[in-house]
Order: C-alpha cells, then structure tokens, then sequence
C-alpha cells in the first residue's frame, strides 16, 4: 500500500498520525510541507486549493485524508 504522509514538524496533529501509522507498523513516506516548497505545492494540487490545508494530509492509495481522525485513518489503512 502507498502511503504519503504531508505534514510539518511544528504540527501536534501530525506528530500523532505518525505515532498511528508506526504503531499500525504502517510503512509511509514523511513529506514536510513547510521546509519544502515543491511538496506544498503538490499537495494543494492533490487537495485542488491555493487556500490553508488541514494538516495532516495522508494520501493512501488514491484517498486523500486531511486531518482524519484515528477512526478515519485506521478504515483507510484497512485495520478494524
């Protein structure tokens, strides 16, 4: 499964979708939306705005999530 994991290192929400996604053993791919701006730049075109994005934003598979709750990202990860 492809997992894209955008978020920044000042972000609480994101620091607790990474504890979620280790803790699921759940490899992903850490994209700092802050530090790099290409990466902010394709994740607004993913999410289809110039505006503010939720963050975190995990993109599994082709399902784009931003800031999912932990009932959210565990259905996406296909976990019960």
């Amino acid at each position: 499964m492809n997992v894209k994991f955008y978020g920044s290192a000042e972000c609480v929400e994101c620091q607790v979708g990474m504890f979620l996604l280790d803790s699921y053993a759940v490899n992903y791919e850490y994209l700092d939306v802050h530090s790099d701006q290409q990466v902010a730049m394709e994740l607004r075109s993913l999410v289809g705005t110039q505006d503010a994005i939720s963050l975190p934003a995990i993109v599994v598979g082709d399902r784009l999530l931003c800031d999912p709750t932990e009932d959210e990202l565990a259905d996406a990860m296909g976990i019960s």
